[in-house]
């Protein structure tokens, strides 16, 4: 990786010191403790002639105590470089298939190069690890994958349900996962976002980690390998051609480094602290950026980065990473050094970056229905046309509960069109339908699921949200010829549709929405656009105490609310009222709740007011009680040209342009949040396509 040449001469010899500040290799910035220099001092000390220990024995016990397995899982590497190397010499030569991203850490590419293994990189999602796309460009020659969770240089996180999903794919095929987590120290939700207990629990993975970043020993250069022990003795044996490849006082100092865990505790706390520093000061600037979860930013450089960087450098000493060098030309990485250091940076890019390029302050973002529309996916007239009949078809059976009675075992269509009261002619005709694209295979009079069957029952919830909620609305569309008026007014089956959000939100998001409310303490809790009730039911499952009120402006939904709440015993401590909520917004109607929820409403109060801040200003008022607001919105997708187009958003954007109801990016989200008065707790990717759960705190409750 080759810096521009300005920056190449500027970088020779480049030292920290006065108006001098390296940003530019995601260094920790803090004074490792003292006792671990007294290790360092004492091992010089006894003399540098000695060799390390070849096996690097007590360096391997001591991790695998810290990480809790066995010392023969455990393989150590002159960093997490070596370390890589080593596992594509291992298991990726004489021409084995690696799979990786695009535009990510370069040692992946080396690596593999010098092994003589064939490459295929997938292109980033949103700037993120598109783990569907990882896990279908595993093929039969695939040996490897490795995944860089969280993702260099973006700061992304995969979810936990995407880290389990690529395990799991990669295990049918018999492929073996790599996580490069160098910077998982630095999640605040490390233990689940991390793929060590899954691996210590016995799946066949590898993680890396590094002692260079959070801990601070970047010169020191110790790397660890965690895996399976068959495949970390394959590595270890390879590594033997080269002994002593980790020095001597690495090995001594790190039992003393792993016993100060509280340091990794405290360098998160100061890199979560200074990181939201710096990006408030660029929300004040309309500087764009990416949000992170480590000790690194992704910025917007408006213009060209590699004159940014340049400039950067040369007139104000301020090393950061052109990403023009990870094919992501536009971009800077920053490294999270002192709130002293971010601040100098800010200032510098303040005087650089040219204002005209930057967007407005406070101005609304345009309508997603404006924004350029690149070709992601060329679909030609027969599988859209397919595509039509098959999505009803699918729909059709999920309402004659055909799928539930599938799930359990194969089917003969005799017996189901018996027992279900269906005409043969009418539930033969979409089988054969589904069992045309792939959804059912039959056999011997049977109905048998297909793996893309499974796979569709399990995404069931956006053909009932979308064929079902909202088939109605689109067709009356089609039929108007003249006339709209905006927001265009056409009829929706409200059931349908919080049926269908009820379903995803059980499938795709209740994991995530469980941790998240694991650490959140409420007596009385309000879920705005309640839909089908079901949350509600889930969070006072989990309180007992606790007593609910479910709002929403659909009265089929919430008739059939108010009967799933019955069902579930839950008619005493839940209440659904029918009611406009963006009316009552600006009254402080509903005293007494300390927990709001809002799950995919927030761009329906964004277009109702105009005013974004004013809209969180007037949820807060409504709620003058309330501590913890979990709100979950779909942001606008963030479309790469070619990308393939994932289930639900396309739908989504359509119905919300056809009612006049823009969607908004994450930062939009973020930034009318923090302005209306709510500190952002947390925010995390939400199961569905562009979706995130954000956990908000009032400043009052922030700050304790």
């Amino acid at each position: 990786m080759n810096d521009s040449p300005k920056l190449a001469a500027f970088n020779s010899g480049f030292q920290a010191g006065p108006n001098k500040t390296r940003l530019h290799l995601n260094e920790n910035p803090y004074e490792i403790p003292k006792e671990i220099l007294t290790q360092i001092d004492k091992t010089i000390g006894e003399g540098l002639g000695l060799y390390p220990d070849s096996e690097c024995d007590a360096l391997r016990q001591s991790i695998a105590n810290y990480v809790g397995v066995p010392k023969n899982m455990i393989a150590v590497g002159n960093g997490v470089d070596e370390l890589i190397m080593l596992l594509a010499l291992t298991f990726a030569r004489n021409g084995k298939e690696v799979v990786f991203t695009d535009t990510t850490f370069p040692g992946y590419k080396s690596a593999t190069m010098i092994a003589g293994a064939k490459q295929k990189t997938i292109p980033l999602a949103d700037y993120a690890v598109d783990s569907t796309a990882l896990i279908a460009a595993m093929g039969e020659d695939t040996t490897l994958s490795f995944v860089c969770n969280p993702l260099n240089p973006s700061g992304s996180l995969l979810r936990p349900d995407e880290v389990r999903a690529i395990m799991d794919a990669a295990r049918d095929k018999d492929v073996i996962p790599i996580f490069d987590e160098a910077y998982m120290e630095y999640v605040s939700d490390e233990k689940n976002s991390s793929a060590l207990d899954a691996i210590a629990d016995g799946e066949t993975a590898v993680v890396l980690r590094t002692f260079s970043k959070a801990w601070g020993l970047a010169s020191l250069r110790i790397g660890f390998a965690f895996g399976p022990a068959e495949i970390i003795g394959s590595v270890w044996q390879t590594r033997n051609a080269l002994p002593f490849n980790v020095n001597r006082i690495a090995q001594s100092v790190l039992p003393e480094v792993l016993r100060n865990r509280h340091y990794i505790k405290n360098v998160r706390d100061k890199n979560q602290h200074v990181r939201s520093v710096f990006c408030k000061r660029l929300d004040d600037l309309n500087i764009s950026y990416r949000r992170s979860e480590t000790n690194y930013v992704m910025v917007s450089a408006h213009g060209d980065s590699t004159e940014l960087a340049e400039n950067l450098a040369i007139k104000h000493g301020i090393l950061v990473r052109d990403l023009a060098l990870f094919g992501m030309p536009g971009w800077l990485r920053v490294s999270i050094g002192t709130e002293e250091e971010v601040t100098r940076l800010a200032k510098a890019l303040e005087a650089e970056i040219d204002i005209s390029r930057r967007p407005e302050s406070g101005m609304q973002e345009q309508p997603h229905w404006d924004h350029p529309a690149r070709i992601q996916e060329t679909m030609y007239p027969a599988q859209i046309f397919n595509g039509f009949a098959a999505s009803h078809a699918i729909q059709t059976l999920e309402q004659m509960k055909v799928w539930d009675r599938l799930s359990e075992a194969p089917q003969s269509s005799y017996a189901l069109s018996g027992e279900l009261g269906i005409p043969g002619n009418l539930l033969g005709g979409l089988i054969r339908t589904v069992a045309l694209v792939g959804l059912v295979e039959i056999k011997d009079g049977f109905i048998h699921l297909t793996r893309a069957g499974r796979d569709t029952i399990k995404n069931m919830g956006y053909f009932t949200w979308g064929v079902g909620g909202y088939g109605r609305f689109l067709q009356e569309i089609s039929e108007k010829s003249s006339g709209f008026t905006a927001p265009v007014v056409c009829r929706q089956n409200g059931q349908l549709i919080a049926k269908g959000a009820g379903r995803v939100g059980k499938t795709q998001m209740l994991p995530i929405e469980q941790e998240m409310v694991r650490g959140i303490s409420f007596n009385r809790v309000a879920d705005v656009g309640c839909g089908d009730g079901s949350r509600l039911i889930r969070l006072l499952e989990q309180n007992q105490q606790a007593t609910a009120v479910g709002i929403d402006i659909n009265s089929e939904a919430v008739l059939f609310a108010r009967r799933e709440v019955e069902a579930a015993g839950f008619e005493k401590r839940i209440k659904i009222h029918q009611a406009d909520i963006l009316a009552s917004l600006g009254a402080p109607e509903f005293k007494g709740v300390d927990l709001v929820c809002c799950f995919l409403m927030m761009h329906d109060l964004f277009a109702a007011s105009k005013d974004h801040v004013a809209a969180v200003h007037a949820l807060r008022t409504a709620f003058p009680d309330a501590t913890d607001f979990l709100i979950a919105d779909t942001v606008r997708q963030e479309w790469d040209a070619g990308e393939k187009l994932p289930i639900f958003s396309l739908q989504f954007e359509l119905v919300h342009a056809l009612s006049n109801v823009p969607l908004h990016s994450l930062d939009q989200y973020i930034r009318s949040f923090e302005q209306g008065g709510m500190a952002v707790h947390k925010v995390t990717s939400f199961g569905a396509p562009s979706t995130w759960l954000f956990h908000l705190k009032t400043h009052d409750t922030a700050t304790r």
